[in-house]
């Protein structure tokens, strides 16, 4: 991976003291196992690049993670593999390639594929239910 943004304990209070609460991600269940789930209304809570550095925005090429309110995509955890896709704001578009999650708090790493993505944004953020699909029918018999 070009790219290695984690949450640790240093980031957790960090946002915690940004008054960020813990993503909601109880959506993620809701999808059908032929590939297609709901695109999920959130806003954006928090824009990371890494160690302690937090931004109010991120532009086009930039590679980070958002923290949203809720989620549909899910984390990497006990070998189950993350989700892929999009997350969509009225000003900018966010290819998520990796999904992890601490104390809680779900990050979206990805790039900024256009515009500028920005704290306080509402998005719409849709996973790939097609790979998600694809991948449970290799860990369910």
């Amino acid at each position: 991976k070009g790219h290695e943004l984690k949450l640790e304990a240093e980031q957790v209070a960090l946002i915690k003291k940004m008054g960020v609460s813990v993503t909601d991600d109880s959506s993620k269940y809701d999808w059908d196992s032929t590939g297609t789930g709901p695109k999920v209304a959130a806003s954006i809570k928090a824009i990371y690049f890494g160690k302690a550095d937090f931004s109010q925005d991120a532009k086009e090429g930039k590679i980070c993670g958002l923290i949203l309110d809720k989620t549909s995509f899910y984390a990497i955890a006990g070998g189950q593999v993350w989700d892929v896709g999009h997350i969509e704001t009225p000003s900018g578009k966010f290819e998520v390639t990796e999904v992890t999650v601490a104390a809680g708090y779900v990050l979206h790493v990805g790039t900024v594929r256009s515009g500028t993505i920005a704290v306080g944004e509402t998005c719409l953020a849709e996973v790939d239910y097609e790979r998600r699909a694809l991948i449970a029918k290799n860990h369910t018999a």
